[in-house]
């Protein structure tokens, strides 16, 4: 009996260097300013916007962040992807506040 081997996709190289494609892919973006385009393409749309606060409110980095990261992520990239215009803002007071606190608690 004859096996049927019908391929459905294109073989892949294995040996595919994923960093190197991401690498090439970022240099692009960067040369194309691609996400200064997708805020600025939206001028006029609705805004969202996004107060993105200190990446390790309570000390140091655990697999507890890997959670508020993604949301800090899917969040903007929804509202974008659903038309608005999304600037993301880096909450300076939150970033002081944090700051703040583990300068005191170096103290004690």
């Amino acid at each position: 009996m004859k096996k049927n081997k019908k391929k459905y996709y294109p073989e892949i190289d294995p040996s595919i260097n994923f960093p190197r494609v991401e690498e090439s892919i970022l240099k692009k973006w960067d040369k194309e300013k691609t996400f200064e385009k997708s805020i600025s393409n939206r001028d006029g749309s609705n805004e969202f916007v996004f107060y993105d606060g200190p990446p390790f409110a309570n000390g140091l980095p655990h697999y507890g962040h890997i959670l508020t990261g993604f949301v800090k992520d899917i969040i903007p990239r929804f509202q974008t992807m659903k038309g608005s215009k999304v600037d993301r803002v880096l909450d300076g007071i939150a970033t002081v506040y944090q700051l703040k606190w583990n300068q005191k608690k170096n103290l004690v």
